[in-house]
This record gives C-alpha cells, sequence and structure tokens, in this order.
C-alpha cells in the first residue's frame, strides 16, 4: 500500500488557493520504509486506520470540508471509501484525525491510500 506523497502545511485560508496536504500514515504497516506498505496478516481481520493531518481549513462560518479517504488500486483513479465533514470554523481539532478502510476491502493487491479534500465543498485536492 502507497500513500500519496505531498508537502505538509496547516493554517487557515478561505480555500482559494491550493491545498497542501501531508501523507496519510497507515500505522499497521510492517515497514514505514518499504513502498508496497505491506500489512501483516493480524491487519486484514479488522477495519484498517488511517491517520492524517491537517489542511488549509477553511474559515468563512457556515461552510463545510469535506475529507475524503481513497483506497484505490494501483494506477486507478480516485474510490473514496470514508468520509468526514467539518463544520466551520474548526477550532482546537486534535490531530491526526482518522478515517478506517472497511474490512471487506481489503484484499490482495496493491493500492494507494490517499485523502482528499474539498474545501467548502469545492475544489477537491487529492
Amino acid at each position: 500500500m502507497a500513500a500519496s506523497k505531498l508537502p505538509a502545511q496547516q493554517n487557515a485560508s478561505n480555500g482559494g488557493s491550493a491545498l497542501l496536504l501531508d501523507e496519510p500514515a497507515v500505522p499497521a504497516e510492517l515497514d514505514k520504509n518499504d513502498p508496497e506498505g505491506l500489512l501483516p496478516l493480524a491487519a486484514l481481520g479488522q477495519d484498517l486506520v488511517v491517520e492524517f493531518m491537517g489542511w488549509d481549513f477553511t474559515v468563512a462560518p457556515y461552510r463545510t470540508d469535506l475529507v475524503e479517504l481513497g483506497f484505490t488500486p494501483l494506477n486507478s483513479t480516485f474510490v473514496c471509501v470514508n468520509e468526514h465533514r467539518y463544520d466551520s470554523p474548526v477550532i482546537n481539532l486534535p490531530l491526526p484525525q482518522t478515517l478506517t478502510v472497511p474490512r471487506g476491502l481489503l484484499n490482495q493487491g496493491v493500492y494507494d491510500v490517499s485523502i482528499r479534500v474539498s474545501p467548502s465543498l469545492q475544489n477537491p485536492t487529492e
């Protein structure tokens, strides 16, 4: 399992610029330096936890940021398997946040794990 690698930045913005996102982390990975991101057999019997850090939070009131977890077969288009909506303003959000890949989706193969953020439900960035 490989994760998207982008530089990290967390600050408040109105969502008008491109987002910079941290690479999501999969704590169950056997070797964090292995680009394949192999999982132990024990991890396959439960939902797979994915941790992610912050993004450029929407600061306009009454807006919602959508964060989607992608679990995508290698070289395919984004497949959302879980999501969370954050109403603005986001205050004192404990980081990292987590989403899970349902255990029924943990099949043999190579998958990209990624996070897609849509500030104010617009302009998604993976």
